[in-house]
């Protein structure tokens, strides 16, 4: 005591400095008896003792906050200080007994949000807290003793068995969780190739398809909730691993139906359930590598869709984000993406607009020119990484190779080989920088719309696509407008760009598609159409012609066909069946297991490696193919960007008369909303076509005047966030 009554008072550090000694407060010494006995003072109350031995909570693991069981406070493994245990209860618990059962108890107690409110936000907070308690206990459970861990490794071998259960294992198996009901929770520990280590024992089941052990435990546990009101268990089914995985995400990685199926009723939809890469179940069964969950891809995308599944809708964004509008280029546009059926997302966009100055000195009447750039650039490969430069990237070097014609004798070629001079250097100029920014991995087609005041300047790379629906000249429809929409091949979801991706033609059983996974509907305009509102619309279309302003770049073409031949490489013919149909894909052929289903792209380089070729002779090119479109204010209705995800399942015509009905109906309701409004619908409905691509689109007013055709003369509504 005297040592301690030094430190306190000073005067051991004057005597004897150390940097490493902890001071010692007044309550050590006032909590001690030492005084008690030499200077007995009656008056003198001392402060709360804690007791000596700690207990830990009854049912927490190891990392779990330390209970002083007789003044009932907590001590929190974070900062070390005690807690009242009656204040945590008051505010996140009914009952004490509630809080000492709780795993990992720690101050201070954060719930669960309600999921009626959840936003993207309190999901990934939710999965957060749920991945550090699976971490938590997988360690505690790897540091248990031998003896327990061995019992916890025979039950979850069970729970992992391809072997069906007898009765007599069944019976031990229910005796075995009713006798210890922890068993629902522990973890896995280099159990090998029976689990991942972090997979609890219903994910375990998950993992093996173990359907009888599955059921038994939520069984259990239902039985054990009933008969001791205890509700610990309760919500087995939203465990994480240690990836924020599911019993849901493990069973879609796997392509296990019948544990999909048996899973499916404990999970509330629309509500999505997102891992650390934010990928629902539906998101991790798409994209999975496994032989069995790409043999069941069909039948999984019917059973796990739901209406607001982020891995098909991406995260919303509201209307605000996705408009604009260019008063003096006379034109507004509306965008919508979506990652669709591939459960991730590789296109991108790009919305710019700049103003070049012009030569006053030279010309009188010469002024600044405003440029609008839209552009849909369509990933393969690499997860979107060239997509996203290219959108970015794409805006400043067009404006540089400009400004560098503009200053040279040049300008005063033609408008067609100018615009093909501008997009030549800076198709080359953009696979150089890719080049040189090391993206030797996958590719990116891409369909750029260049507008001015008088001109529209198309330039595509690749199968992206763009149309122009305008009013007719004249009766009758032309023999381009014809030959634009016939088909170049017929695609499906196997014409995916990048390597390793192939046809999954496993028929789908109605039987097993939930009832409320069912892709979402069109806006019902039954409350709305009318026989007279039906006449003018058919009138409407029937005065009106789209034209393509680009062409699908493909293998097949003769030019394409002869130029990949001279290369070195060559084209082949993929055939298959598709809803009873044979349909044909031409790729083209490095070896068996590398092949392109375009024949010009960004990025791809291994396709552009020949020594002995210049750029614009390699199998696959970056050259864009250049289409030069005189506005006319009087006839020019829509400009339509859209990457192939929307052409696999729609044709030119079929997009022009869906936009003008689209915006005839939202004309009523969306008001300025009414662009990306008309594109969302446009993409649910080549959902509903099933679309098995990213799909992202770009909707261009060419008279965004107020009439009574296109616009509404309304314009008040604020803009409104995504919901599908």
């Amino acid at each position: 005591m005297l040592a301690r009554w030094f430190d306190r008072s000073g005067i051991g550090q004057k005597l004897a400095p150390d940097s490493k000694a902890k001071t010692v407060s007044e309550d050590d010494e006032s909590r001690s008896n030492f005084w008690a006995l030499v200077a007995p003072d009656p008056k003198f109350t001392p402060s709360d003792q804690q007791p000596s031995a700690p207990i830990a909570a009854p049912g927490s693991s190891s990392t779990s906050g330390t209970v002083m069981k007789a003044d009932r406070k907590l001590l929190c493994m974070h900062c070390n200080k005690w807690t009242n245990m009656n204040t945590i209860a008051a505010s996140t618990l009914d009952t004490t007994k509630e809080l000492l059962e709780l795993d990992g108890l720690m101050t201070p107690v954060r719930k669960t949000p309600s999921p009626s409110k959840n936003t993207p936000n309190d999901l990934m907070a939710d999965v957060n807290d749920r991945v550090l308690s699976a971490c938590r206990d997988t360690s505690k459970y790897m540091r248990s003793p031998k003896l327990e861990r061995n019992a916890n490794d025979k039950f979850l071998r069970i729970c992992g068995s391809t072997t069906q259960m007898n009765q007599k294992l069944e019976t031990k198996y229910r005796k075995l969780l009713k006798k210890k009901p922890y068993l629902h929770r522990v973890r896995a520990t280099k159990l090998g190739e029976t689990a991942p280590d972090g997979y609890t024992s219903l994910q375990v089941t998950a993992y093996a398809n173990h359907v009888k052990a599955a059921k038994i435990i939520l069984e259990s546990e239902e039985e054990y909730r009933k008969s001791t009101g205890d509700n610990t268990y309760s919500d087995l089914h939203l465990d994480r691993d240690m990836l924020g995985h599911t019993a849901l995400h493990i069973a879609g990685e796997r392509g296990n139906i019948e544990m999909i199926q048996l899973l499916l009723p404990y999970y509330k939809f629309p509500e999505s359930l997102v891992d650390l890469d934010r990928q629902t179940a539906f998101g991790r069964a798409v994209t999975s590598p496994n032989p069995k969950a790409r043999r069941n891809q069909r039948t999984m995308e019917k059973t796990l869709f739901s209406r607001n599944d982020l891995s098909i809708f991406g995260d919303p964004k509201t209307n605000e984000e996705r408009m604009g509008k260019f008063e003096r280029l006379k034109l507004e546009y509306g965008t919508s993406e979506m990652p669709g059926r591939r459960g991730y997302m590789e296109d991108a966009m790009c919305v710019e607009t700049w103003y070049e100055k012009g030569e006053v000195g030279s010309n009188a009447d010469a002024k600044s020119q405003q440029f609008a750039l839209l552009a849909v650039c369509d990933g393969h490969g690499d997860n979107g990484v060239v997509s996203k430069f290219i959108a970015s990237n794409v805006s400043s070097v067009v404006r540089e190779c400009i400004s560098k014609i503009e200053n040279s004798s040049e300008a005063d070629i033609t408008r067609t080989d100018y615009w093909n001079g501008i997009w030549h250097a800076a198709c080359l100029q953009l696979d150089l920088k890719l080049k040189q920014e090391e993206m030797i991995t996958g590719g990116s087609t891409a369909v750029i719309a260049l507008i001015t005041e008088h001109e529209i300047v198309v330039a595509n790379v690749g199968d992206s696509r763009c149309i122009l629906i305008r009013e007719k000249d004249g009766e009758g429809t032309s023999a381009d407008d014809v030959a634009n929409d016939i088909d170049i091949e017929d695609t499906d979801d196997i014409k995916d760009k990048s390597n390793g991706e192939t046809a999954d033609a496993t028929p789908v059983n109605a039987a097993t598609v939930n009832e409320t996974s069912e892709p979402p509907a069109l806006l019902d305009e039954s409350a709305i159409s009318t026989t007279d509102k039906q006449a003018s619309r058919d009138g409407l279309r029937k005065s009106t012609v789209v034209t393509a302003l680009s062409e699908d770049h493909k293998p097949s073409l003769p030019n394409e066909r002869a130029r990949i031949v001279n290369a070195g490489f060559q084209v082949k013919g993929v055939t298959f069946e598709e809803d009873g149909e044979m349909k044909t894909i031409h790729k083209v052929v490095m070896n068996e297991n590398n092949q392109l289903a375009v024949s010009r792209s960004f990025g791809d380089f291994d396709y552009k490696a020949n020594d002995q070729l210049k750029a614009i002779d390699q199998s696959v090119i970056s050259i864009a193919e250049v289409r030069v479109h005189q506005r006319d204010p009087s006839k020019d209705l829509f400009l339509f960007l859209a990457c192939d995800g929307i052409w696999d399942v729609m044709k030119n015509h079929e997009v022009m008369d869906f936009v003008q009905q689209q915006i005839e109906i939202k004309a009523e309701t969306s008001f300025n909303t009414i662009l990306p409004d008309v594109a969302d619908v446009l993409l649910q409905e080549c959902l509903r076509r099933e679309s098995r691509d990213n799909m992202s689109c770009i909707l261009i007013n060419l008279q965004p005047r107020p009439n009574t055709t296109t616009m509404s003369s309304h314009s008040s509504m604020a803009p409104k966030a995504l919901h599908f």
